[in-house]
């Protein structure tokens, strides 16, 4: 069999941890097998140090697809890797929306696909390290991650949630780009206007991509309906959640003058418009969606967020490139587009 080391990159935006979560592999022929779930569906991986990263085999691809577990929307291009004798091999770079280990759950992982039939399934030690602490008791085949209960999991590197602290709250400095609520129930993308139109009336979640491009998501996040937000599956990551309206105007007294320029970031604004970022909130214009005809509207010219709260409307909080102040407000359909920035729990 030819050992594989991959170069595709694992990108961990979102990460549940709990403390002390204990696995126990299995050992087969001298290798250690970890369970795990991929989209839902158990799988066992190779526990492998020579591997960088998280592949699967074209079998499983073929299987995950055929079943729903993986979509075509998930599928991100081509990846090369060098196989032992030197050679390069081509495979498939895929998102995969959610990998379950024990109780600790990754989201939005980057992976590849093997174009062979009978290439491993590998969960390389580099990957593993995305849990920040693991132990490996090979005494008793367990596999020990997640940290201590003293040790905070809000890190600023790519396997936790980066967070800035404005005044008492903690505020993501990225938008959510997640498409599975907290149970792992998937919500629907959805691109056509007439079918954005349907989803509010219908009060059902939606999301999106600005202008249906999925480098938007890269760079802005994805976008949601209100159904999406109040939705009792919970959208936000364990420990996080949608900021109430008391809270947005928490922040907008605490920010006082200039509150919009606070928080925009120095570039990507159009006109004047851009900020100084003072927080590192990383406030980005990248639109939104409208309610009544599906339209894409305003990027580089505005950003508005999602609250929790229902006033006259769902309320939001809104940056334009015109005004050096943020506005909260409660006179949005529940239908529209917006991002969604969470706050700590």
């Amino acid at each position: 069999m030819k050992v594989l080391f991959f170069i595709c990159v694992v990108i961990f935006p979102f990460i549940q941890s709990y403390s002390q979560d204990v696995i126990k592999m299995e050992k087969s022929g001298g290798i250690y097998l970890i369970p795990c779930k991929v989209n839902g569906l158990p799988l066992k991986f190779i526990f492998d140090t020579g591997a960088s990263d998280v592949s699967i085999s074209l079998t499983e691809a073929l299987f995950m697809l055929k079943n729903g577990y993986l979509k075509e929307s998930d599928i991100r291009g081509t990846v090369y890797y060098s196989i032992a004798n030197g050679e390069i091999a081509e495979g498939t770079k895929i998102n995969i929306q959610k990998i379950e280990v024990g109780k600790q759950s990754l989201y939005n992982v980057e992976a590849s696909i093997v174009h062979s039939t009978e290439a491993p399934l590998l969960f390389g030690q580099s990957a593993m390290e995305r849990f920040g602490k693991f132990t490996m008791d090979y005494s008793n085949s367990n596999l020990i991650i997640g940290s201590s209960p003293n040790t905070s999991s809000n890190t600023t590197n790519s396997s936790t949630i980066k967070s800035v602290k404005i005044g008492t709250q903690t505020w993501m400095t990225e938008n959510l780009n997640v498409d599975r609520f907290r149970n792992g129930d998937l919500i629907a993308e959805v691109k056509t206007h007439e079918e954005w139109v349907k989803a509010g009336e219908q009060e059902k979640p939606a999301w999106c991509y600005y202008a249906n491009d999925q480098n938007n998501g890269t760079k802005y996040g994805k976008q949601y309906n209100w159904y999406a937000v109040k939705d009792p599956r919970g959208l936000a990551p364990d420990g996080w959640h949608i900021p109430s309206l008391k809270e947005l105007q928490s922040l907008e007294s605490y920010l006082g003058s200039d509150s919009g320029k606070k928080l925009k970031t120095k570039q990507g604004w159009a006109a004047n418009g851009n900020g100084f970022d003072q927080y590192g909130f990383s406030g980005l214009p990248g639109g939104w969606r409208a309610y009544n005809d599906g339209n894409f509207s305003d990027k580089g010219e505005s950003a508005i967020w999602w609250s929790s709260t229902f006033g006259m409307g769902p309320c939001y909080l809104k940056l334009s490139y015109y005004s050096e102040k943020v506005k909260v407000g409660c006179d949005s359909g529940g239908g529209a587009g917006f991002s969604v920035r969470c706050i700590k729990d």
